[in-house]
């Protein structure tokens, strides 16, 4: 691999490959998207339901049009595995059988250690997922979401993955806490952009897009 620069007219004739759409106009082979909400607002529920449907060829959320299938792996570090396998229990009767969606239920992994970017390897050589989905992050790194460091270590780790196994990575994370004031004899809830992702700014930065959710 080579670091020298290109040259402007290096530039304009530079021939590069039309991107190879998971979603059409959103989500690409080797893309990066985060997705972010408050407690319950059905951000797993809406990642699961993205990876089967790339996994069953259907469209996408309802929204996009059907692809051809493609094979999606999501880490779920919330709630029991009874919960987890409930969900997809759930689900059955709106998917067929034998799609290629894999799906691991673990809480203590963190996958910017040596050890854990190993593992993570070793399943997306085995899997070789078109889409990983991490729900969500702060169970899955060490340190902080809000110390620079920890974040930086933590997008180097998964742009390898990106850039090794050509897949697209979605990430989950929590928001902030909205603060609340005693005011009166009640609580008042101060917005003040305090309902954004939480976590340091290298986050939503890192992203080729950001999702927020709020439940109504």
């Amino acid at each position: 691999m080579t670091l020298a620069p290109l040259s402007w007219d290096a530039w304009q004739a530079l021939v590069l490959t039309p991107p190879n759409w998971l979603i059409p106009g959103l989500l690409e082979k080797g893309g990066g998207g985060l997705v972010h909400g408050g407690a319950r607002s059905y951000k797993s529920f809406l990642m699961l339901q993205l990876c089967l449907d790339l996994a069953a060829g259907q469209s996408v959320l309802g929204i996009f049009p059907p692809q051809p299938a493609q094979c999606t792996l999501m880490f779920q570090a919330e709630g029991t595995k009874r919960a987890w396998q409930q969900r997809m229990v759930n689900l059955r009767s709106f998917y067929p059988p034998g799609i290629p969606f894999w799906s691991r239920h673990v809480a203590t992994e963190k996958l910017d250690s040596p050890a854990g970017d190993m593992r993570m390897r070793v399943a997306l050589t085995t899997i070789q997922p078109s889409l990983l989905v991490l729900d969500p992050i702060a169970e899955f790194l060490h340190g902080t979401d809000t110390d620079a460091v920890a974040v930086q270590r933590w997008t180097a780790v998964v742009n390898g993955w990106r850039e090794t196994f050509g897949c697209a990575v979605v990430l989950v994370h929590h928001d902030r806490q909205r603060l609340q004031f005693a005011l009166k004899g009640s609580l008042t809830t101060l917005d003040a952009g305090m309902d954004e992702a939480r976590g340091h700014t290298r986050l939503p930065a890192w992203a080729d897009w950001v999702v927020g959710m709020r439940r109504k």
